[in-house]
């Protein structure tokens, strides 16, 4: 068996930061911009930055779940461990040094954080800017800047706003590279850097090498005029390219040995369930959203069709791959919003202009749209979910249950230490049909609890475990319980039968109201 030191398990991180900065010093003459590039990346990343502050409350923020256990490691009340996929090594470092070095304050971390959500935006912009020019530079950063999701996620000390930069700074350098004709080496050693870091603080990042080897090669394919050989393209990039396959593989072996990646064994099961399920996206999972997406894919595709194809991929390899693992929620679908930035900066030009504008124009309205429910849900009190079943006239008129009438004579799916059936049933014990099955009660009855944690956002990534159970069961709601003693509340539902993998969202909102949610869920 092996046993890693946590030095020796954070070493190839350190090892990627160095390269990154060593990149970006060989390139700071490239990398700095002209001055309307400069003022373009400063009003994105202002106008990204005041979205943050504005459009979340966070005195509310709570330190919950993993992300609390990188803020002790932040607050030096927590020895770095060897790590693994929930605690990230290199992550660990990266905390405990910003602890040594940083006032250990509370809203330190946060206020981190949401310098690298709105610096994401920035990246985005800069690599759109790099095919289309000032237009498609605000489109994409705007893109960022507003996903009401992005948003959340980063005001987090968790591993999502950090390694969405770093996977977005290697999308940005291999744009660069891949409009130069002469490919410049600090600008890929950079990239190099900010790849490997970027699994080394989250393994699916790995994917981002996907939109971004697609777009060197397209673009050297598709470059205008003599296309020089492959060789004279390819041969300054393979010391960088060496780099990031080494040390990204170097940050991900310690990371699954031994252990193996998270649902080993599950894959095929949670790839069918998920298949036809777009919430994760949300807010680009209703109609309204497809038609935007139809709309920039098409005009992309008009403009520049060869980085459009390589980043059309990017973003249908996030939901293929990330669907095949059964926690997979809007953290993990957000590895394409990078691309799909881009790909919205590339429809704002050419000659589908005019219809690529007016989807990103949709899309930029449904993100801004969906940031006030964002602000109503984040880290929400449970006096607010209480509230919610009193005022609504759906649930209003429901019956009062105690949980002991909830639970009678029936499976009950609940992990609240106030409610939990013993043994505790979530979320995951329902993904597989023939498993739930066999906790259904006498007549096949099976109820959901639905509470304070399927309904708000937090950390926990618990509500988009509520929409895949909407997913994937027929539901009926039955009653309301609330517990003066302790305050708990919850919505009861009736889990009816398994629909199948392919079948349309019907639980969320919007659908029949037998199978509606608390009002104001994601859509």
């Amino acid at each position: 068996m092996i046993i890693w030191e946590p030095w020796e398990t954070a070493l190839p991180a350190g090892l990627a930061l160095a390269v990154l900065v060593a990149g970006a010093w060989r390139a700071r003459a490239q990398l700095r911009p002209h001055r309307g590039g400069a003022w373009l990346c400063l009003g994105v990343f202002v106008v990204s930055l005041l979205v943050r502050v504005a459009c979340l409350p966070l005195e509310h923020h709570v330190y919950d779940g993993h992300e609390a256990e990188y803020y002790d490691v932040f607050r030096g009340v927590r020895p770095i461990s060897r790590g693994g996929t929930v605690l990230y090594p290199s992550l660990q470092w990266a905390w405990a040094w910003l602890g040594h070095v940083l006032p250990r304050h509370p809203a330190v971390p946060i206020g981190l954080m949401i310098g690298v959500g709105a610096w994401s935006a920035v990246l985005a912009a800069w690599a759109a800017g790099r095919f289309v020019g000032p237009g498609g530079a605000w489109a994409a950063g705007l893109m960022v800047a507003t996903h009401p999701a992005h948003v959340a996620w980063s005001a987090s000390a968790y591993n999502v706003a950090l390694p969405l930069a770093l996977g977005g700074g290697a999308l940005a350098a291999a744009a660069w590279i891949s409009v130069e004709r002469t490919p410049p080496r600090g600008v890929a050693l950079a990239g190099a850097g900010a790849f490997a870091l970027a699994v080394g603080t989250r393994l699916e990042l790995a994917l981002i090498a996907a939109p971004a080897g697609l777009l060197v090669l397209v673009g050297w394919w598709a470059r205008p005029g003599p296309r020089p050989p492959l060789r004279r393209t390819v041969a300054p990039l393979l010391p960088p390219l060496a780099l990031a396959l080494g040390l990204s593989a170097a940050c991900a072996w310690p990371l699954v040995v031994p252990g193996g990646l998270p649902g080993d064994g599950e894959h095929a099961i949670s790839a069918c369930a998920h298949r036809a399920w777009a919430a994760p996206f949300r807010p680009w999972d209703s109609g309204s959203a497809a038609v935007a997406a139809g709309l920039i894919a098409v005009a992309a595709l008009v403009a520049r069709p060869a980085p459009a194809v390589a980043l059309l991929v990017g973003v249908g390899l996030v939901h293929g791959v990330m669907g095949s693992f059964d926690d997979y929620a809007d953290r993990h679908a957000l590895i394409a919003l990078p691309t799909a930035a881009v790909l919205a900066g590339l429809a704002t030009s050419g000659r589908a202009s005019a219809l690529g504008t007016a989807g990103v124009g949709l899309g930029l309205l449904l993100q801004i749209a969906a940031l006030p429910e964002m602000y109503a849900r984040y880290y929400a009190s449970e006096e607010t979910f209480v509230e919610v079943l009193r005022t609504d006239p759906r649930r209003s008129a429901l019956p009062r249950w105690t949980l002991l009438q909830a639970r009678a004579d029936c499976g009950w799916v609940n992990e609240d230490p106030r409610a939990a059936a013993n043994p505790a049933l979530s979320h995951f014990n329902l993904l597989d049909p023939l498993e739930a099955d066999a906790h259904r009660g006498p007549g096949g009855c099976l109820r959901w609890c639905m509470d304070l944690q399927d309904w708000r956002w937090s950390s926990r990534g618990v509500q988009d475990r509520a929409l895949r159970l909407q997913h994937l069961y027929r539901l009926q709601e039955v009653a309301v319980v609330e517990d003066p003693g302790s305050g708990y509340a919850c919505l009861v539902v009736e889990v009816g039968p398994r629909l199948r993998c392919a079948a349309p969202s019907a639980g969320l909102p919007g659908g029949p109201a037998s199978t509606e949610v608390p009002p104001g869920a994601p859509r």
